[in-house]
Order: C-alpha cells, then structure tokens, then sequence
C-alpha cells in the first residue's frame, strides 16, 4: 500500500450505534497508527457485545476475508452455490412430492399400507405441521425425536422442503457423522433427483444435485477434468479444474451431504482449510442427524453454538436422532464456584432449549413396540456366548465392543457353521467387503436363510438391517437403543429379542466395555449397569432415556472435550477468545487405542493403483501454484479411488503388521495375499486391537 493511501475506517466506525457524530479522521498506511485506531475501535466496541458474538463475527469475517482472497487469487467468479441454486429449489419440492406419493401409491397397490406405514406418513404430517408453528413464531432451530425405523431421512427432506418453501434463499448442509451413512443418504437422495442431467441443457453437464463431501466421496467433474488434463494442457482446463476444486472445497453447492467431522471442526477451527468453508455455513439449512453420535460433554455445547450461528447468520438447523439428549443449560449447584467464563449460561445468554417437532406420543405406539431387551446374566464370556447361540440356533446380530471379541467369537463358532451362514464384521476388512458382507445378509434375511452377523458397534446407527434377535455387549443407553433398531426394525414379528450381556476378559476378569468406555465415561457405561432392568420392553425405553440423559445433563462439564492427553474447555477458550486453543479441536482423536496403520489391498494382480499412487506422490511439479494445486488435486482424487480397499486399524505398542511390499504416504501396500481374506479381513495377531 502506498503512502498516499488510506482505509475507510471513519465511514466504517459511522455505521456502528454510538459512533455516528465522531471526530472524523484518515488511517494512512503507518502500522502504528493503523494498531493504534484498530485497539481503541475494539475498546470501544467489544464491552458492548458478548463473548459469542465476538467469537462467531471473528470467525465469519476472518473465513470470509480467506475465502475472498483465495477467490481473487484465483481469477474465479462463479459461484456454483448460486449457479446451481434456482435449478435445485424449482425442482426440490416437486421431486421430493412426486417420491413420497410414488411410496404411497406402491404401498398401496402391494398391499403394504401398513400399520407402521400409516404412523411415518401421519408423523412426517405432524412434524411439518409443528413447523410451520414453529417458524411462524420466529424460531430458527429444532429437533426431531423420532423411534428408529420412523423414516427419518424422508422425513428431514420433507421439513426441508417446508423451510424452503418460505426461505427458498437457504442451502442445504446434511451431516451425519459415519461415511457408512453419508453413503446410504445420498443413494436416497440422489434417487429422488435421478433425472438432474437436463439441467440447463448441459451447461454444467457432470454437475449433480447432491454433492456429498468427505473422505471417500467422489466428484465427477474434477475426475473429468483430470482425465482430460491429461491428454490436453490448456490452461483452461487447469484453471477450471482448479475452480471445481474450490468449489467443493468450500462447500459452494446448494446441497452438500457430509460428516460430523466436517461440520462441528469448521465452526471452532483456526485452520484455513477448514475455514473456507464456513462462509457456505451462512443461509444454510443445517439438517443434522444422529446427534447421539457425538461425545456427550458435546450435545448441549454444539447446539447452542448453531443456535447463535443461525441467528446470527440467517441459517436455520434440524437436530435429530431417535435417542434425543436432553439438551438444556441448567445452573448446576455444586458448580457454582466456577469462574464466569466457564459457565455456558453467560456465554450462551439467549440460548433456549430447541423446539420439538413431534410428540412423545409416538414413542407409544404400540407399532414401535417391536423388541423387549432381557438381561442376560448368565452369559460372562465369549465362551458363554458362542454356547448359548449354538443352543438358540437362531438368526441373529451380534454386537460386540471390541474387535478381539468378535474375531474370537467368530472363532468359536466357525467350526459348527457354515462360511455361509456366519459372517464377521468389523473394521478390519475394506469398504467394499464390509458392503458385500452387509448386501449379502440382507439377502440371506430377506430369503429367511440362517444367518449369524458378529459385528463391532459400526453397525448400531443408520444401518437397514433387520434381524429377529440381537445379542449387544454391554454399553450406554443410547447405543443399546440404536443397536435395538437393527432387530424387528419393520415389525415383521410380534417381538423381537435383544439379550443385554456382559462380556469379560476370562485371563484378567474386566469388562470388555471398560476398554472403550473408560475414564471420564465410565459414568456412562455404569448407569446401564445400574439402571437398566432384567427386561425392558420397546415402549418402556424412552422413560429410561429420558432418565439417563437428564442425569448425564447435570453430570457432565458442557463443552468439555478430552483430546489424547490434552482436555479443552470448550466455553472458557471461546469467552476468553482463545483461538488458538479452541482452534486445536478434533471431533476423532483415538491415539489413546493406539497407533494407526492403513494397509492397501490390491484386487488381483493387475490392480495398480498403489503404484500409480506413488509415482503422482513422487512425481515432481514446477513451482507455479496452479500446477503444485493440480498435483494435490490427482493424489487427493487417487486417493478416493483407493480408499474403499484400504484397511485402517489401530494397534497397541508391540503387536506386529503385517508384511509390506511398499509404503507411500503412510499407506502400506500388503506384501502378502494370504494375510487378507473375505472371510476374516486382515490377519493380525489376537490382543491389543480395540475398535
């Protein structure tokens, strides 16, 4: 900036209530001067406004000033946000009408207008009906309690199509927090928009709809246009490569399906990666589901974060799950010697717990009254279990807590059934078998084959699966309901059995559940053991969960996070504004279960993916930044091309990997054919592989 130079900070101060009559001054290029206006402006300003508000406006203007800059550095103007934006609100109402009535009318004509039909279609009324209530009294968040099997997707799309409706300006952000479900969601909504492609007659030809974001989802049009960089070099194909990047990496579409992870770090982070999208955050509906998913200290915390998020910037958020936490700021008594900063109810003043959008009424029906939970004392051990399921003989889903647990009851029931009728599940085998393994016992139940499925809790949320009887291992209350969805989940039977167990370690006697449920959690895991009683039936359950989240409301710190060896506080670092703490957050972080390993495994001899993988990682690109992105962009898009056939464990100091041929960016390619199977997935010494 030259000397003649100055800024507008006069005009700005003016718009400000209580500066419009200042002195009026220029703010010349000197960096004292240009300090010393800027601390007494913010003097000036910050007492008049609450920590939250000075956290969010900083975070937004900060993300949006990134945002803009990368923008202008990259000559991009087109905004795919809006291009995209009258296509998708003309066309979402209309296609989501047309499924809903194309559902009724096949129930109808095949005989499948069931009782449990019936209820979905009267509680996606009812809830839309809240709504609009709702909205009309100016309320911006909400929640939708509603049993497991209730059709909540369906029913989220179609009180987003209400919102939209009246504020046909708002995007939408689905966040879920499992790939597993991320996946399963856009298959739903791509289906209802399966005729995108005569969108503006081609203008944006590989564009879609729906564009989910995360780890292993794919872009059509960044792998067209790497496909075409490759034989053609034109510096236009770069450069609209390089916008399509942009695009997705800032979220810059009108539906955008992601994770848990994508979501909550963007709204805390001080990272510029993760702050460029938070800019696409603003005139967004947030549809956020499966709320339980995340770390209970958290619920309350990120709640209230979107509920000033929304009001400050004119989003709105849906917040659902069939297991709702109670998700109130109460003044805790035997915390009242906390400092002011650390109390969530001076810095979340206006907060108010969210509207519900249906009644408890429904969690009464006797039509979600599909299963009865038995203890079952008698079972101590793997051992014990593998007879009682051999005695039963019985379809069944095994839910167990560990991946040692599962691989051993596996074990022990190998050599009384078939590879046909058994089948293990866990995160020791790659996407695409974990996919198999589950088609193929949806396929087996649906021809009422015989058919064991040992799993880890991978398989308790947002998993369509539905099985006669469930055996779970011990664990908190909502993951014992959501492991409950996957039995009788259609009401098929006039119950389904869960049996509630106890698994042990039969050389040291502890719990397998205090493996994962420990420390400051263990609180959790020892109200099932204490609360929960010999039976309990479906409708007997929301009373109990009721119970259980008041009583973890008034136990646990909000906002308290444990990340390895470090705890942040969420509400102290945000009212003490202190970015860079906050900053740190990650919604994942397991190095306490050990140390992790990914492992390539190639599909046949001819597959060479993990070679071409390590000539773009070792290939070399000139220094110009368009060409250094495009080399970034390859791996990244190489790397979801391998993701589905990676495996990733975890394993505790001393057990050994299995051999490798070759490493390349801390992925290992398996030396060896025979240490994978379909069957069991990666071969690894038993002990000391957790989760």
């Amino acid at each position: 900036m030259s000397n003649n130079n100055s800024l507008p900070i006069s005009d700005f101060l003016r718009l400000i209530p209580g500066f419009e009559n200042h002195t009026e001054f220029s703010l010349e290029s000197d960096t004292r001067l240009q300090e010393q206006v800027l601390n007494c402006s913010l003097a000036m300003i910050q007492p008049k406004k609450r920590a939250i508000d000075i956290f969010l406006e900083t975070q937004f203007g900060f993300a949006c000033l990134l945002e803009a800059d990368k923008r202008d550095a990259g000559d991009n103007e087109i905004y795919k946000r809006q291009e995209l934006k009258d296509y998708f609100k003309s066309n979402f109402v209309l296609r989501l009408s047309k499924t809903l009535n194309k559902i009724e009318l096949e129930a109808e004509q095949n005989n499948l207008n069931s009782e449990l039909n019936q209820v979905r279609t009267k509680m996606r009324k009812d809830a839309i009906k809240n709504l609009q209530h709702a909205l009309n009294s100016g309320d911006r968040v909400f929640t939708l309690s509603a049993p497991t099997g209730a059709g909540k997707t369906l029913m989220l799309l179609s009180l987003a199509q209400e919102i939209l409706s009246r504020q046909p300006h708002l995007s939408i952000i689905y966040s879920l927090p499992f790939l597993s479900i991320t996946e399963q969601v856009e298959e739903i909504c791509k289906n209802i928009f399966n005729d995108f492609q005569d969108f503006e007659a081609g203008k944006f030809k590989d564009d879609t709809p729906v564009l989910r974001i995360d780890s292993r989802s794919e872009n059509k049009n960044i792998e067209r246009l790497q496909k075409e960089l490759e034989s053609d070099q034109r510096e236009e194909i770069l450069a609209e490569l390089l916008r399509e990047n942009f695009s997705s990496e800032t979220f810059d579409h009108p539906f955008i399906i992601t994770t848990f992870v994508q979501l909550f770090e963007t709204m805390v982070s001080n990272r510029n990666a993760a702050l460029l999208r938070l800019p696409n955050f603003s005139r967004t509906l947030i549809l956020l589901d499966e709320i339980q998913a995340l770390p209970p200290r958290l619920y309350t915390f990120f709640v209230a974060l979107l509920d000033e998020f929304c009001r400050h910037f004119d989003s709105y958020a849906i917040v659902s799950t069939a297991t709702m936490p109670y998700l109130e700021i109460v003044t805790k008594d035997h915390l009242k010697n906390r400092l002011d900063c650390q109390k969530p109810e001076n810095l979340f003043t206006s907060y108010k717990r969210p509207t519900e959008l249906l009644s408890n009424s429904y969690y009464e029906k006797e039509v979600f009254n599909r299963y009865c939970i038995t203890r079952e004392e008698d079972i101590s051990n793997i051992e014990e279990l593998a007879q009682k399921i051999r005695h039963r003989n019985q379809t069944c889903l095994v839910i167990l807590n560990t991946i040692d647990d599962t691989k051993q009851l596996y074990n022990r029931l190998g050599s009384f059934y078939s590879s046909d009728e058994i089948i293990l599940l866990n995160t020791h085998f790659t996407l695409n078998d974990r996919r198999k393994k589950l088609a193929y016992c949806q396929q087996r139940l649906k021809n009422r084959e015989l058919v064991i499925l040992i799993s880890t809790q991978l398989i308790e949320a947002g998993v369509d699966i539905d099985f006669p009887v469930l055996y779970r291992d011990l664990c908190p209350l909502p993951n014992l309901i959501q492991s409950s969805g996957r039995c009788n989940r259609n009401g098929n039977l006039k119950t389904g059995n869960v049996y509630l167990i106890a698994v042990r370690n039969p050389d040291s006697g502890h719990l397998s559940a205090n493996f994962i449920y420990r420390g400051k959690d263990k609180i959790l895991l020892d109200f099932s053991k204490d609360s929960i009683p010999s039976t309990l039936t479906e409708l007997e359950v929301k009373g109990l969960q009721e119970k259980y989240f008041k009583f973890i409301g008034d136990s646990l710190t909000i906002g308290e996070h444990q990340q390895y060896q470090e705890t942040l506080y969420m509400v102290e670092h945000i009212s003490r504004m202190e970015f860079d703490t906050i900053g740190k957050f990650k919604l994942i972080d397991e190095k306490d279960f050990g140390e992790e390993y990914r492992y390539f495994i190639p599909q046949g001899f001819n597959d060479y993916r993990f070679e071409q993988l390590s000539l773009l990682a070792n290939t070399k690109s000139s220094r110009d930044f368009a060409s250094m992105k495009n080399r970034r962009i390859a791996i990244e898009n190489h790397l979801r091309l391998m993701s589905a056939d990676i495996v990733q464990f975890r394993l505790t100091k001393g057990r050994h990997t299995p051999q490798c041929s070759a490493e390349i960016m801390g992925i290992h390619k398996l030396a060896d054919a025979e240490s994978y199977s379909f069957e069991i997935g990666i071969l690894l010494e038993t002990g000391g592989c957790f989760i």
